[in-house]
């Protein structure tokens, strides 16, 4: 978003050219003057360019503090990386605020890095209440040096703090207390049977969406009518906003005759609504209930009124007219449980389909349907994937 454009104008008192950019006068010298105008221009190119860092940049930036690298690092990284990725990103700066906020940034070293490090791997994830990761803890590192590569690329801190960083190895395995991730597997089919047995309509749909295209869960959340192109045998979804969005990487989900029959339901609605509605899929169930009460109506629990209601345990918050990875997650999670299976998470249905499509189409198809291209792929190799991308989809259904 284009940042507003601060004014030249005349300070009365000393007869100068003023402009104030964050709170802070800049005088330019005598007002109305080619080289105060000149000063000017410069300035606010200058800050046009950068505006997170330009309070640091115009001061004695030397002496900038940890804490204040970390805010203006953040509010870059906003408008840069998906919101996943700044939740992440804002989780793993904790710790290093936290330990080193009041330290001068370009103090920071090889002691620093590993004590944040170490903070990491001891103290337990605030939200999930479980050990880090070995491979959870890496991934923050690199947060944390990407902090500190931003800062020496804008001139905040010397080059050399960043090459210092970035040449320390990542934590081995075996060689840390951490423990290690537990490995995505593809979820059994005879699994998802069972479970779908227990999901509402509009959630079954979704699952056998993601089994039968190889999207992630939040793509499959995400679809609109508009977003899907008709007018081909094998119909496609280009995508905007994906998880890889911000690395220029485009990402289209084909859908074969089986996948077309599911979603074509829920195409008869406005072309910016979602196609799958949590509130929708909420009303559904209701009406099940309703349609299996064996009370008569006028005895028993008025409509809304339940056991939960009146203990006070039901949720405030409405359901949205959209599921999100989250929601979507907890609905197939409360679907294990009614079908007393293990619970299994939607990101294993993408394992599962690209497991198929590797075994009967090659690993090449299976990259492409999965979104896994590289940057910068030739369109004669693009087009190459789109064609086997529209054959696996024909076969896949």
């Amino acid at each position: 978003m284009q940042s507003k454009v601060p004014s030249y104008r005349l300070h009365r008192g000393s007869g100068q050219a003023i402009v104030t950019i964050n709170r802070r006068d800049f005088y330019l010298g005598r007002h109305n003057t080619p080289d105060s105008r000149r000063r000017y221009h410069r300035l606010i190119a200058e800050y046009l360019s950068s505006p997170e860092t330009f309070s640091l940049s115009t001061s004695r930036k030397s002496d900038a503090a940890v804490s204040e690298l970390i805010v203006a690092f953040l509010a870059f990284v906003k408008s840069e990386v998906g919101d996943k990725e700044y939740k992440g990103i804002n989780l793993a700066m904790k710790p290093l605020r936290s330990l080193y906020g009041d330290t001068c940034a370009k103090d920071f070293g090889t002691s620093q890095y590993k004590a944040v490090r170490a903070v990491f791997v001891r103290e337990v994830h605030p939200v999930r209440k479980k050990s880090r990761t070995r491979q959870y803890v890496n991934r923050a590192m690199v947060y944390v040096s990407r902090l500190f590569k931003w800062a020496a690329s804008e001139q905040l801190i010397p080059a050399g703090v960043y090459e210092t960083l970035r040449l320390i190895p990542g934590l081995k395995k075996g060689k840390t207390d951490a423990p290690e991730s537990k490995r995505v597997r593809p979820i059994s089919i005879s699994d998802v049977e069972k479970t779908l047995i227990h999901c509402s309509p509009i959630v079954a749909t979704m699952v056998q969406v993601q089994l039968l295209v190889g999207c992630r869960p939040g793509e499959v959340c995400s679809l609109t009518p508009a977003m899907i192109d008709r007018t081909e045998e094998v119909w496609q979804a280009n995508l905007d906003k994906h998880k890889t969005s911000h690395h220029e990487k485009e990402r289209t989900l084909y859908f074969g005759p089986k996948a077309q029959n599911l979603i074509s339901p829920f195409l008869n609605r406005e072309p910016d609504r979602h196609l799958f509605s949590a509130r929708e899929a909420v009303e559904q169930r209701n009406a099940q209930r309703t349609a299996n009460r064996t009370t008569p109506a006028n005895e028993g629990n008025r409509a809304g009124y339940s056991k939960r209601s009146r203990i006070g345990t039901e949720s405030k918050r409405a359901p949205r007219d959209y599921y999100d990875s989250r929601t979507y997650s907890q609905a197939i999670e409360y679907a294990c449980k009614k079908a007393k299976v293990t619970p299994w998470g939607p990101n294993r249905l993408r394992h599962t389909a690209g497991t198929k499509l590797r075994s009967e189409f090659g690993l090449e198809t299976a990259k492409a349907m999965l979104g896994h291209s590289e940057i910068g792929v030739t369109q004669v190799y693009a087009e190459n994937d789109r064609q086997k991308c529209i054959d696996a989809a024909r076969a896949m259904g």
